[in-house]
């Protein structure tokens, strides 16, 4: 998939979903743990634009980032690896019409990549956020939206941009002006 069709094929994703049984789950993460504190930062920040508010008051969306429960972290880390943080909890959370949002700056973060791979299963669409090449995210997800960089700070702030850009286009299409 081209980037620069991205926000077309984002829309047609996210345009089905039945905001009141499903959400968009943003998973975050990239393979060194410095950087994966800024997404997850992401998918904390994108989820809670959706739940509140981006730019106009209207009704919450249902929405959560698999970052933000510790005990869960913790469990599923301690019990099966760090790899399977999300996807555990994707496969007791996940639901068909769910639009889990897949965050790794190399395309290769294994515990994203374990998500993306369990909500395939259910047959559930993933959007992707990734630099450059795209790592093993491509063909993975439908949309890929990559950031043409290969320096990680470069690709994090395209990932915020683009992230902004898709809470706007969910709010204007479910919620018209």
């Amino acid at each position: 998939m081209r980037s620069s069709c991205w926000s077309c094929e984002s829309t047609r994703t996210l345009r089905t979903v039945d905001h009141s049984a499903r959400r968009p789950s943003p998973a975050g993460s990239t393979p060194a743990p410095r950087h994966a504190a800024i997404s997850a930062a992401h998918a904390q920040h994108w989820a809670a634009e959706l739940v509140n508010r981006f730019e106009s008051d209207r009704p919450g969306l249902a929405a959560l980032a698999l970052t933000t429960d510790t005990c869960a972290l913790t469990a599923i880390g301690n019990d099966h690896g760090y790899a399977l943080t999300f996807s555990r909890q994707l496969e007791a959370l996940g639901r068909r019409g769910d639009v889990p949002v897949a965050l790794s700056t190399s395309g290769r973060s294994p515990n994203v990549l374990r998500a993306v791979e369990a909500v395939t299963r259910l047959g559930i669409v993933t959007v992707g956020f990734t630099g450059r090449s795209g790592g093993d995210l491509v063909g993975r997800c439908d949309p890929l939206i990559r950031i043409p960089s290969d320096r990680t700070p470069s690709i994090q702030e395209g990932h915020e941009v683009f992230g902004h850009l898709l809470c706007e286009i969910i709010e204007r299409q479910m919620f018209p002006p």
